[in-house]
């Protein structure tokens, strides 16, 4: 089974998020802020992390780049339910 990691600040938007892959068959784990989540790409392993790039108070352009998985960023374009199922 695929692992994904979310790090998203808006509980509403993470549990979309993880609802969804979910059901899709994916293993999904839920960080709501940058440092949680960056502690644990640090110690797991993930075929997929999806970031929110506008986690409040968090610059993670430097963490990105260190980041050796798959990275999907979310622009803040992207923070309503109707955008998300667009994707």
């Amino acid at each position: 089974m695929k692992k994904i990691l979310i790090i998203e600040d808006e509980v509403s938007i993470a549990d979309l998020e993880r609802n969804y892959l979910e059901v899709s068959g994916f293993q999904v784990v839920v960080e709501n802020t940058g440092f949680t989540g960056m502690a644990r790409v640090m110690k797991e392993d993930f075929d997929l992390i999806i970031l929110d790039l506008m986690l409040p108070g968090e610059d993670l352009s430097l963490e990105r780049t260190t980041i050796s998985q798959s990275l999907l960023v979310l622009p803040a374009g992207c923070k309503s339910e109707g955008s998300l199922e667009k994707i």
